[in-house]
This record gives C-alpha cells, structure tokens and sequence, in this order.
C-alpha cells in the first residue's frame, strides 16, 4: 500500500491532498490512468482505518511489493510530511541502487542539499543483524539510514542504537493523537523535523583508559622507560600473566590507542618481532625501549613485573577513536558542543 502513484509519468504523493482534493481525486482518477509505481497496474486512492490516504492495486496484479499495514503507511505518512515542513524534498517507496548493484527501496527518502536520508519503519520483528546491514546498504549509496521501530517488538532497541545505526523506537499506536518516540517521548513527527534539523544529535562519552606500566630500566641504552603490560577501562582489563599471553594483551593495545600516542604518555611503545630472543613463538607483540628503539622482550618483562622492588604506575588516556553516548534532544544553548554528531553529517545526494 503505497503514498506514491503515476499521474502521466509524473509522481503524485497521496500525503500531498487535502481531504477535499482527495475526495475529488476517488471520483476523478479512472480518468487519469493513475498507475501503481511498482508495477505500472492501475491505482485505486483508498483510506486506511487510521484516516490516512494511500494508493492499492485496482486489481490484483503479479507484483512483488510487500503488504503493508495501516499503522506502517500512517507512519510513512507523518515522517514524509515533516521531512517537507522541515525543508527536506521526500519521495516514497523509493527505489535506488548501491555500487555494489544491491538494490533497495526507502520508506521515505529525504534530500536537502547534499544531505539524503532514508527513513524506515519497521514494524514486525527482524534481527537487529538485518537493520545494520540494510544500513550498510544504505551507506554504500551514500544514503544516512534512521530507523523507526515498534518499541514493543524491539524492546532492546536503545541498547542497539548508535551514531552509525540510529535506531529509535515508537510507542503503541493511539488513533488519535500520533504515536511517541519511546525515551523522548515526542510525538513522531515533531521528532522527525528535530532530527533532521539537528535538533537530536548523538552526544559521545569518550572512553578512558588506564594503561598500566612498571618503571624499569632499558637493558640496552640504560634509560629510564615505562613498560606497559595491560589496560583496564572501568572494571574490566586485562594485565599480562605469562610470556605469551603478553604478546597478546600488548597487540589489543593497538584497539585504543597507537604508538605516537604511547610516546606522548612517556610509555614504551609496542611493536612485532617475530625471532626475538624472549618472546614465545608465535607471540613477537612487545615493548620497545622509546629512547634507543631496542626491543624488550616478554621474558624479560614478566621477571621484572615479578620483582618487589619494582614502581608500578598508572597513565590515563581518553581514546579518541572509541566511546559510547546517547541520542540527545539538544537544548539551544547545546549545539555547538565538539561532542556531537547530527543524522546529516556526511551524507552525500545520490
């Protein structure tokens, strides 16, 4: 049940029409070969028990297009009128292409500029697995995806919702008034123009750090270093506990943070060597010595961490790469915070 028919090759949005223009279009349509976009059938203009205004097959018609139900075209219809009250040109059921030849059809596709967004309603459970690859899609033809769930079928929803995959749940239907955006307690289509005018933003928490280390003495150049042998965040870490297992806590260091970082910190840096004395086979990560390059390896570093008389420390760091936050409906006195990521960010126009 499309908004979106043909009226002489030209698009006509059901969400367009005045009660009275639509009531004169029932009348009038036989008259003006009003076709179906999907299969170019004939269209008939109907009503949904929700009162909103759509387009059917006239006749069943071998036609591929999914059913859709009348709280799915309702929602379709709220988005795309305030995508257009919020400046934004919108088509329906609209079917484009990625590079990669995969094709895909939008609920609602919005452009400003060279901003395009395509808005989903998902109304029926599927794995939040199919929402991120479908946004995927989307983002291989430069197309931003935001998703609008049914917040009793998608109970999880929050916790699966990010800057890359936005994903925001709606409340149960009340024939009405429009439904609300569970947590912003919005109403749908004034939660559509926030979105799109920058309104809703995500707010990032950086994640910190803390790198742990022990003050030695390089073997080679004789310097003070700082060796590092785990990392926590929060209550969860991980600290080196044998010879190869060093190895391995030493190469997650490279999720967070890099070795110009390291440097900055005043911390050994960590590197690969394949055949070096000290290190077991198969596990070359280690420390390497910031003042003279030479390599420290893990059998030396597990008897020094075994050593009384050795300094243990601490260095924080805030990774700039990693870190959780939240959709935030942003006050006016918020929106130049450097923390903060709109939908339209990035996008491009097809």
């Amino acid at each position: 049940m499309p908004l979106r028919a043909t009226i002489g090759g030209n698009d006509t949005h059901a969400y367009e029409y005045t009660e009275e223009g639509w009531t004169s279009l029932k009348t009038s349509y036989k008259a003006t070969n009003l076709l179906m976009p999907c299969c170019s059938s004939l269209a008939i203009p109907k009503t949904s028990k929700l009162g909103t205004f759509f387009f059917a097959h006239k006749q069943k018609a071998e036609c591929n297009s999914a059913p859709e139900s009348a709280e799915h075209i309702y929602l379709k219809t709220l988005v795309a009128k305030a995508a257009i009250e919020a400046g934004w040109t919108t088509c329906t059921e609209y079917r484009g292409r990625s590079p990669a030849d995969e094709d895909w059809v939008a609920d609602v596709l919005c452009k400003n500029g060279c901003a395009t967004v395509a808005f989903e309603i998902q109304l029926s459970p599927v794995p939040y697995s199919d929402i991120a690859e479908r946004t995927e899609r989307y983002r291989r033809s430069k197309v931003r995806a935001a998703w609008l769930v049914d917040s009793t079928k998608f109970k999880e929803w929050k916790s699966n919702s990010n800057k890359n995959y936005p994903i925001f749940g709606v409340n149960r239907f009340d024939t009405v008034e429009p439904p609300t955006v569970q947590h912003f307690e919005r109403p749908v289509d004034e939660f559509v123009k926030a979105l799109l005018s920058k309104k809703v933003q995500w707010i990032a928490e950086p994640w910190e750090y803390d790198i742990f280390y022990i003050e030695d003495v390089c073997w080679k150049c004789n310097e003070p270093v700082k060796q590092v042998y785990g990392s926590a965040i929060d209550v969860y870490g991980e600290s080196a506990k044998t010879v190869p297992n060093a190895s391995t806590v030493l190469s997650k260091f490279f999720d967070f943070i890099t070795n110009d970082e390291l440097r900055s910190l005043g911390l050994n840096t960590i590197e690969k060597h394949e055949k070096l004395k000290g290190n077991a086979p198969g596990f070359p990560y280690c420390n390497v010595c910031i003042h003279c390059g030479a390599p420290q390896n893990n059998h030396y570093l597990m008897n020094h961490l075994q050593k009384q008389n050795r300094e243990f420390g601490e260095a924080k760091f805030t990774s700039p790469r990693e870190g959780s936050g939240n959709w935030v409906w942003l006050n006016d006195n918020c929106g130049s915070q450097a923390s903060t990521t709109s939908l339209t960010v990035g996008s491009r126009g097809q």
